[in-house]
């Protein structure tokens, strides 16, 4: 049992970005404690099934391709994610009697916060759909001469 499993301090996986079409991603280690990530240490080429021979298991279940510095893109994105599921909980704290007296009562307030929840909350879900889906286009393009991968 890891450290973080146990107090909720130490390292976590957030984040998948830069598919291939191999199904492997990248993927960053943060450290955490209660689920917030303070500062990236690395990112990892993952996969979760082995497709290369050269991948090697690790402890977080994954088949590890490369180790890497830390991915920007992915560590803004991950920071942005986190920075707008606070603003909304503050926003939600500031707003909740002028909306339920817009609303007429405090409880369809708390179901519109709960929905703003959800749709920040859901968005890395969508995003890493639309991310595989146009690399999987690219990658099919490519693999019938029309252009190159783009990377």
């Amino acid at each position: 049992m890891s450290l973080f499993e146990t107090h909720f301090i130490g390292a976590v996986l957030y984040g998948q970005r830069d598919f291939f079409p191999d199904g492997s991603f990248v993927t960053t280690q943060w450290f955490a404690i209660a689920w917030i990530p303070l500062f990236p240490m690395w990112s990892k080429r993952v996969s979760i099934f082995q497709t290369s021979p050269n991948a090697v298991l690790d402890r977080s279940g994954y088949y590890v391709h490369d180790i890497t510095a830390p991915n920007l893109k992915q560590v803004l994105c991950v920071y942005g994610w986190c920075v707008s599921m606070i603003a909304t909980g503050l926003a939600w704290d500031q707003l909740k009697d002028v909306l339920a007296g817009i609303l007429g009562n405090e409880d369809r307030a708390g179901g519109l916060l709960l929905l703003a929840l959800a749709v920040v909350g859901s968005l890395p879900y969508v995003l890493r759909r639309l991310a595989k889906r146009r690399k999987a286009q690219e990658w099919e393009r490519a693999r019938l001469g029309l252009s190159p991968p783009m990377r």
